[in-house]
Parts: C-alpha cells; structure tokens; sequence
C-alpha cells in the first residue's frame, strides 16, 4: 500500500486536532466543577440537590477522575460538617437532688436525669473523721408534762438530723479510718446524755433504747492504715458484722481509700443491673420471677439507677483536710458521673457537670462528649425565696424536725476557671458571657440566694455549688 505523505501529516493533525479538542472539553468541564465546589464552600447551600448535581456531572466526565474523587470526598465531609452546625444542641439533664426531698419521696424515683428515663436511687455513705453533732430535741411523750418537770427531763438526744437522713437514705456504709471512732463515740455520748437526762425510774428503758439505738449504727465497712481508729472500736463493730480492711498505701488517704471500695460496689450494681435489663428479646423479669411481656407496664425495671455518694465531715476541721475532701470531688468526678456530696451539720457542696452551652452573644456551640448535646445541672433544694424556710418545701421527720439545704448558696470556682456561667433561679443570676467569668482574683458567687425550687446551671467548666444548712429554721 502507497500512503502519500502529505495524506499521512494530514491525518496526522487531524487525530492531534480531535484530542485537543476532546482535551479541552474535559478541562473546562472540570474548571467549571471546581468553581461550583467553590461557591458550595463559600455559601454553605443546603446539602441535597446541589451537591447531587454536582457529583453527577463529575461522574459524567471521562478524565481526572481521580482528583474528581477526592473533591466528591471533600464535599461529602463539608456538607456533613453544615448538617452538624445547623443543627440545634440537645439537652440533657444532670438532675441533682436533695437528699432531704429523698428522704420524704415515697416513690425514690426521678425522671429529669442524664438518661432521660426513671431514675432509681442507689446511695452510699462515707463517714470522715470529724465529729458527728448530738441534737437535743423535746420528746413527745414528755411535751404535755414539761410543766410538771424539769427541763432536761423532756429532752432527748441523738445524733443530728443531717447525718441520720444521709444514713438511712443510704444501703452502703463505709468509716474511713478513724471515722468509726467518730461514730461510736457519737452513739455513746448520746446514750449517756439520755441516760443522764431522765430520773431513776426510766433508766431501764432509755438504757435499752440507747443500746438499740447505737447497734443500729453499724457500717457495712472500715477501710484505712487503721492508725486512728481504737481497738476496742474496731472490736466492737467487728463483732456486728462490720468488714474491716487495712491498707497501708501511703500514695493515697482514708478518702480515696473508702471510694476505691464505693466505686468496686458501684460497679457491681451496675454490672447486676446491665445483667438483668438481657432478658430474652420481648420479655421482662417479673418480681416472681415469672416472664411477663415486654409491653407490660414494669416499674421496677424501667428505672434507670442512678449511684451516688455522700460523704460526711468534709468540713470544720483542718484546712488540708477539707481541701483534700475538695480534690476528690475532681479526682473522683468522671468515676461517679459528678454524683460525689460534701456534707457536715452547717453546709454542703458538689462539683456541677461541665457542660456545652450555646452563647446568646455570639452563637457559639461548644461541644461536650456527648457530641452536639448541650447538659444542664438541675438542683433541686427544699428551702428557697427571700422568706427560706416560709415559701420552700418543708420536708418533715416524724419527730417534726425541718431540715434541708438552701436558701444561701454560691458557685465557687476552686480549681480552675469557669469561663462561661449561666444560672437561672439563683437572686443574683449570670447570663453566660464573658462578663460571668468565675475565677479567684475575679469574680466569685457567694452568698447567693436560691429562689425558686429548681435551679439550672450551665457551666464550661467544673464549678463547685454549695448551700447553707437549715435545721428548725436557724
């Protein structure tokens, strides 16, 4: 076959032609992708249609595919990103409640929790070595008489209101070293005083109430070096049944100690429960242990429980001590889910839930780990309003003593500082920008006022929310 030359260069740059051709469509059609890519990225347009369209005609062209791909990847993850920001923060709730309002709560259960689901109560109790109160109050039996009498006659006493709520609220008791002492000598002085207070002829019987009384005090658990506690205390609480552990880590104090064993008994409650909610698919555990069906109203097992743990003596006596008492509110925080609670006769304190906050100022959301979930602390206290005592709730003893938190309260910032506070029912409330910055050396909230019967707090950072102590309204 004869080819011409010139038919051959001909042909030549025909073919050449047609590719630049072809070359230059592909090239302009991706020009034009990057530029839609450009406005998505600078207009933020709702995902959808768009960016199908877009993806479509990427799809379409025959060339750069590769980097095509990557830009579909990377719009992909911008449109995600929008789709995360436009949406509105969750809520969820960190309820807190007074342990007197659980005290008088028939039904021990809540529903305003983390979980959003009924909450079942489940508390321990740890004693410090610090004294324990004896209350003096007038026995009803000898009201009617007092005239006839003289006044020590009518009185009688026991250990204070505070300490005896978060007692009986609770299933797991620990003494922390030389707490047990604490205890017992709280029980005998008030056996004594009782003793002593009555004539000859009652002697009987207040000397068998006072030793009921004080074997009713017996703690599950006593934990530490042992280098405070008495042997004969020791002896005593061994003897009804209290577990006694030594351990002589010197890395570590009587408290963390008793929280080392709280969380270990939290953990197995926990793991009991998560053991009981895998039944067979459709079915629940009935109290008989019989099955019943799954739509079938069950209480009991619908309450999600909720562990937390009171600690007694925290505060009064060595500035150390009660700084140590502090730091494993901080220490202990995320082991407990901020469910830890100082306590004494006079005052108490907790650390709040850091948690994601959106700014009315400007609408910035930070996230917590709950992933786009903004939490709030709710506290509920009994006594509240300008008046206290007169417009809060009046949680009743049997013996009619009126005890509870509030309404003087503050929001101390140990530890670090609280960048953005925001409260409402507090008299003094702050409103989450950078003017209610909580720090020492700055502004503190003390000697605030609760004021209405819930209150919301929402903080960036840890906050430590303390309240006075009512007892009979002093």
């Amino acid at each position: 076959v004869i080819i011409n030359v010139k038919e051959l260069v001909f042909f030549s740059i025909l073919l050449l032609l047609t590719d630049i051709f072809k070359f230059g469509v592909s090239f302009t059609t991706y020009l034009q992708t990057l530029r839609e890519i450009s406005k998505v990225q600078v207009s933020a347009p709702e995902p959808g249609p768009s960016a199908r369209a877009i993806e479509i005609e990427m799809a379409v062209s025959s060339s750069n595919t590769n980097v095509m791909e990557q830009e579909i990847m990377k719009l992909e993850k911008y449109e995600e990103k929008v789709e995360l920001l436009q949406e509105q923060p969750k809520e969820r709730v960190h309820s807190i409640k007074s342990p007197f309002l659980q005290m008088n709560d028939d039904t021990k259960t809540d529903t305003d929790t983390d979980t959003g689901t009924n909450a079942k109560y489940m508390n321990a109790f740890i004693i410090l070595n610090s004294p324990i109160e004896i209350h003096s109050s007038l026995n009803d039996n000898e009201e009617s008489q007092s005239s006839q009498s003289s006044p020590s006659s009518s009185l009688s006493y026991n250990i204070n209101p505070i300490f005896d709520t978060l007692w009986n609220i609770s299933s797991y008791r620990v003494c922390a070293d030389g707490g047990a002492n604490r205890l017992y000598d709280a029980t005998e002085k008030a056996r004594t005083n009782n003793q002593c207070s009555h004539n000859t002829n009652t002697n009987t019987n207040i000397n068998a109430n006072a030793n009921a009384n004080k074997k009713q005090y017996i703690p599950n658990l006593i934990k530490g070096d042992l280098d405070s506690v008495h042997r004969d205390v020791v002896r005593f609480y061994e003897q009804n049944g209290c577990q006694i552990i030594q351990d002589f880590d010197q890395n570590t104090n009587d408290l963390d100690k008793a929280l080392q064993e709280v969380h270990g008994w939290r953990s197995g409650i926990l793991s009991k429960t998560a053991e009981n909610d895998c039944t067979e698919e459709g079915q629940v555990q009935g109290k008989d242990g019989a099955k019943k069906d799954g739509n079938e109203d069950d209480n009991e097992n619908n309450n999600e429980i909720v562990v937390q743990v009171y600690i007694y003596g925290a505060f009064g006596g060595r500035f150390d001590q009660e700084m140590a008492s502090i730091q494993a509110l901080y220490k202990w925080a995320d082991a407990f889910d901020y469910r830890i609670f100082l306590y004494n006769h006079e005052t108490c304190s907790w650390l709040l839930k850091p948690v994601a906050m959106l700014d009315e100022h400007d609408k910035n959301v930070i996230h917590d780990n709950y992933n786009n979930c903004c939490v709030k602390n709710e506290i509920s206290i009994p006594f509240y309003g300008e008046k206290g005592r007169e417009e809060g709730t009046r949680p009743q003893k049997e013996d009619g003593i009126v005890v509870g938190e509030g309404p003087t309260c503050g929001l101390i910032p140990i530890g670090c500082k609280s960048n953005r506070v925001k409260t409402k029912g507090l008299k003094w409330d702050l409103d989450g920008s950078s003017a209610s910055t909580l720090e020492f050396g700055g502004l503190v909230s003390s000697s605030n006022r609760a004021m209405e019967d819930v209150v919301t707090v929402y903080t960036s950072d840890p906050l430590v929310f303390t309240a006075e102590i009512i007892i009979n309204g002093n």
